[in-house]
């Protein structure tokens, strides 16, 4: 049995374009987005007292400096360049990467307009507004407009025999149905699904024949170790976006990599196993991406605003990217990260509650406002 994919991520390498320009090939940082992790090189050092920072910022402050200063504004280049970290690497070959990465693009962008929104208060966790919200954005070919549920839970735990019930499954399915029952580490953990990747698959063949090549899915995720808050328990909401025009199966996590969602990476590895097998004959191949494994987490930004509340806004960032991805789907997913993470903290903590009681209330209809990035 194949075992679940370990955690180690890829690494960033930040250097200055003033630097590049001068023939400079050494980083002044080298962030790590699954360990949450930034190490400050001499220059590095260096070059936060010279921009008035006189300490080391954690990951979180780190990651918002770099977005911040990635992104050229009024006509000039940008002050930071961000290209994938590889030790020893000649130094002729970080210079093309920078050269190719600070190339940049202008995109139109249509994002929620948020202007005369008021803010939410309240609890966030109800994740049942959030299909019937963006059904109005969903290709019709979508007939699937529900939620995966995954789940994983060990064969001893009280747990598993109510999953089993709630969804309607049985221990046989796992030889009948692809996708449904997942075994992996020794028995150790069993994952079930609520859909079978035959079903995935037939969805985004007929979205494909008629020209929409992009799916969109809600996965809700709870495990053993969701723990409970205020006596509930908790779950876990990602979002899984089978990107036809990209070629790559897309897992959104709002919280970043966590050890109690790696279930959730083991079963898309085995539905991108499932889909390039089913479309070998096509010559197509998918590849899996996590968009937690970037240089910054937009969740983990939002979180150095004042009074930010943690728990329950994987519910709405999930609405926001998805919304976001349905409504721009031929733009870069790059592109669309980087918007992201370009809102100071407090704005994007504040823009997330605006956001909210448009998903969570009867405020009124969603309306879009086109941005240039």
């Amino acid at each position: 049995m194949e075992e679940a994919p370990k955690t180690e991520g890829p690494r960033y390498a930040v250097y200055t374009f003033s630097g590049y320009l001068s023939g400079e090939v050494k980083p002044i940082m080298v962030l790590d987005p699954r360990a949450q992790k930034v190490t400050y090189t001499p220059l590095g050092v260096k070059w936060l007292k010279e921009h008035g920072y006189f300490y080391l910022p954690p990951y979180a402050e780190a990651t918002h400096i770099v977005s911040s200063r990635t992104r050229p504004s009024g006509g000039q280049s940008p002050e930071l360049v961000t290209i994938p970290y590889r030790p020893s690497r000649p130094p002729e070959e970080i210079l093309s990467e920078i050269s190719r990465a600070r190339q940049t693009e202008t995109y139109r962008l249509l994002d929620i307009d948020i202007r005369d929104v008021p803010e939410y208060q309240g609890e966030y966790g109800d994740i049942s507004p959030i299909m019937p919200k963006l059904s109005r954005y969903i290709p019709e070919c979508q007939t699937f407009k529900g939620e995966i549920k995954l789940t994983q839970h060990s064969r001893r735990s009280i747990m598993y025999e109510v999953t089993m019930k709630l969804l309607d499954l049985e221990e046989e399915e796992e030889k009948e149905e692809e996708g449904k029952i997942i075994l992996g580490r020794g028995n150790e953990y069993i994952v079930v699904s609520s859909i079978g990747f035959s079903e995935i698959t037939q969805n985004f063949l007929s979205c494909l024949r008629a020209g929409i090549p992009v799916n969109y899915y809600v996965v809700g995720s709870i495990s053993d170790q969701s723990g409970t808050y205020q006596g509930r328990s908790l779950g876990h909401i990602l979002v899984l976006i089978i990107d036809g025009i990209s070629r790559i199966v897309e897992i959104f996590d709002p919280n970043g990599i966590s050890p109690g969602t790696r279930h959730v990476y083991f079963w898309t590895t085995q539905l991108v196993n499932y889909l390039n097998d089913f479309l070998a004959k096509e010559g197509v191949s998918f590849s899996r991406v996590i968009s937690a494994d970037e240089p910054y987490c937009p969740q983990i930004l939002s979180s150095l605003a004042p009074g930010f509340r943690g728990e329950q806004q994987c519910v709405v960032w999930g609405f926001y990217y998805l919304f976001l991805r349905i409504s721009n789907p031929r733009l870069p997913r790059r592109a669309i990260l980087d918007y992201l993470s370009s809102f100071p903290p407090t704005e994007l903590y504040r823009r997330l509650k605006k956001i909210a009681t448009l998903l969570l209330t009867s405020f009124g209809p969603i309306s879009t406002v086109e941005v240039t990035i």
